[in-house]
């Protein structure tokens, strides 16, 4: 391929022994950069470009379709009266991404399915050791605010429907236990 060189002025393309722009004359740099690809070339990249864009597409949205119908025949499958099968489902579906940090000092290690229709999150404060932690402060913080998410987040209306037990046990960095928080249906109902 020929070389050429690109006015830095106006983005002409030049011929790489031109001193001089040829479209408003200015002094040309001395890099040199490769001759761009035939237009044949272009238009076929370009082509080939948009069906693969196309087909990118067609595929995000197929698999948006699917996980929607998917996600959609799972909540009538969870519609049975079992609720502790429910429970081990939606524990099994979040221990699928854990462990996973919340916040900057929270990580959620697992979900646990107790007896009683009792679902349990086991969480690590991985900044703080026992003795940073004035626990008696830190369980009424925990289940104030896990009381006000259970009554508003829209996302457990059908477990308090099913009148579960939320369980929040929390560990240090040191993975010494600290204190669990329980919220019962008697609390958020």
């Amino acid at each position: 391929m020929s070389k050429i060189v690109i006015c830095t002025n106006c983005t002409e393309e030049n011929d790489s022994s031109a001193r001089y722009c040829s479209k408003c004359g200015y002094k040309i740099p001395e890099v040199e950069i490769e001759a761009k690809e035939p237009e044949s070339i272009k238009n076929t990249k370009k082509s080939d470009d948009k069906k693969n864009t196309k087909k990118k597409i067609i595929t995000t949205i197929l698999s948006l379709i699917f996980f929607f119908a998917f996600f959609f025949a799972a909540k009538l499958i969870f519609k049975t009266d079992d609720i502790d099968s429910e429970l081990t489902k939606i524990a099994s579906e979040i221990n699928k991404t854990c462990p996973f940090n919340v916040d900057k000092d929270t990580r959620l290690d697992g979900v646990l399915v107790l007896p009683n229709k009792t679902i349990q999150y086991n969480y690590t404060l991985t900044s703080y050791s026992k003795e940073e932690i004035n626990i008696e402060e830190a369980s009424e913080y925990i289940f104030k605010n896990s009381l006000e998410n259970i009554k508003n987040n829209p996302d457990m209306k059908y477990l308090k429907d099913k009148h579960v037990n939320f369980t929040y046990s929390y560990k240090d960095k040191k993975k010494v236990y600290l204190f669990k928080v329980d919220v019962k249906p008697s609390d958020y109902n």
